[in-house]
């Protein structure tokens, strides 16, 4: 069983829970866990989250769309909310931010359809993964999608 301990955090009101011991991934090992289940699930840590993390954000990078993995979409949509509360710039016709989970075929690869495509293909995407250990799956991403 896993032992999960609060830390004190200085700014917000979402906790920081984490847990010491040895986990490993496909691809390293480590030493302490990070619950954002929280951050993830919870209206209310959600988006004290996404303002403290569009508080880090330099404005004059412009955000079309959030990809949200890992069952980060309420995260995801609070931080869309923040953006566009902070100013942020778009290139999207509506002036708004599209906030995406992908579908995955048989292989687990994210695919795109024809009706979502055109939210990626084009466009300044941020994504959003609960689960980073060594960037692997963000090297594995391509710089900018094929129409």
């Amino acid at each position: 069983m896993i032992t999960l301990m609060n830390l004190p955090i200085r700014r917000g009101n979402a906790p920081l829970r984490i847990a010491r011991g040895h986990f490993a991934t496909n691809h390293s090992h480590i030493n302490y866990f990070v619950d954002i289940t929280y951050q993830k699930t919870r209206l209310s840590e959600a988006k004290d989250s996404a303002h403290q993390l569009v508080s880090h954000f330099i404005n004059d990078t412009p955000v079309d769309t959030i990809l949200c993995l890992d069952g980060t979409a309420v995260l995801g949509t609070c931080l869309a909310e923040e953006l566009t509360k902070s100013g942020f710039q778009t290139i999207n016709a509506h002036q708004t931010i599209y906030v995406l989970e992908p579908e995955y075929n048989a292989n687990s690869q994210i695919i795109f359809r024809d009706n979502t495509r055109k939210m990626i293909t084009g466009k300044h995407v941020l994504v959003l993964m609960a689960s980073v250990t060594t960037g692997f799956t963000a090297k594995r991403s391509p710089r900018s999608t094929a129409p």
